[in-house]
């Protein structure tokens, strides 16, 4: 459907001015799946993970941030090893992470070891305001800038570059729900796979009642008024809080639908 049954969203912010333009290139050329190997056997000569980006001797098992691996409640070390086994798994070489400032702090890190890992590798990152362009490359001043898009999610049609995979990890928990619900339908034209973040069990209809439809940090994509259908694969165990869990699941977008209701 073009759009989902909920209160009507904000007014969208339109974007791309003149002085800031909606894509900012970077230099040219640039089942249930737990993550058991994470703690299995490392290469010998160093860290399993990246410890500042530079150990890429060694086996790749995630990117070491935060405590043990830990940002704001999620283990991230799990999170960025499970996208790089996907990613291998299925072949998908150009990744688009939509709200790309949601990773800022570990992505660089990962772009820089995925460059070593998978020859052809494209990391593409979207935002959804001209003043976030300038966050993105900050963060990115040690690596290569990826190519910067600038997307309102607030639009109901939203023209996002065709790509492998589109990654979106802790971004829609933060989003109206009409602009998380856009960006999936985005997805499913111009991506050939979505790995979103989900949170099991959250009612989404609270949201409608006390926020207008805003989430404030969890969003369940299989519930109303999303009601994705069961994904190709699921990743679980991902926040250090049961209470709040978060899960991310693969969809193909040729074939994911919802359980009922209109189709996409």
């Amino acid at each position: 459907p073009a759009s989902l049954t909920i209160n009507a969203p904000r007014a969208p912010r339109r974007v791309g001015s003149d002085d800031a333009p909606d894509f900012v290139p970077g230099p040219s050329g640039a089942e249930r799946e737990d993550s058991e190997s994470l703690l299995g056997s490392q290469e010998s000569g160093g860290s399993a993970g990246l410890s500042g980006g530079s150990h890429t001797s060694s086996k790749f098992q995630g990117v070491e941030v935060g405590v043990q691996g830990v940002l704001h409640g999620m283990n991230i070390t799990k999170v960025s090893f499970m996208l790089f086994r996907i990613m291998k798994q299925y072949n998908l070489h150009h990744v688009l992470d939509y709200p790309c400032t949601s990773n800022l702090e570990w992505m660089p890190q990962f772009v820089k070891r995925m460059d070593f890992e998978m020859p052809g590798f494209l990391y593409s990152c979207v935002v959804s305001r001209n003043e976030e362009v300038e966050i993105v490359r900050l963060a990115f001043r040690d690596s290569v800038l990826p190519d910067i898009y600038v997307r309102d999610p607030s639009l109901k049609t939203i023209d996002i570059p065709h790509c492998d995979l589109l990654f979106s990890w802790n971004g829609m928990q933060f989003m109206h729900i009409q602009s998380a619900w856009n960006i999936i339908k985005a997805g499913k034209v111009s991506c050939k796979y979505q790995l979103l973040s989900s949170n099991p069990g959250f009612n989404n209809l609270k949201l409608i009642m006390k926020y207008n439809g805003t989430a404030d940090g969890y969003l369940d994509l299989r519930k109303q008024p999303f009601l994705l259908d069961l994904p190709e694969k699921l990743v679980g165990n991902i926040s250090v809080n049961p209470r709040h869990p978060a899960v991310m699941m693969l969809y193909d977008s040729n074939t994911m639908k919802r359980t009922m209701g209109l189709k996409f």
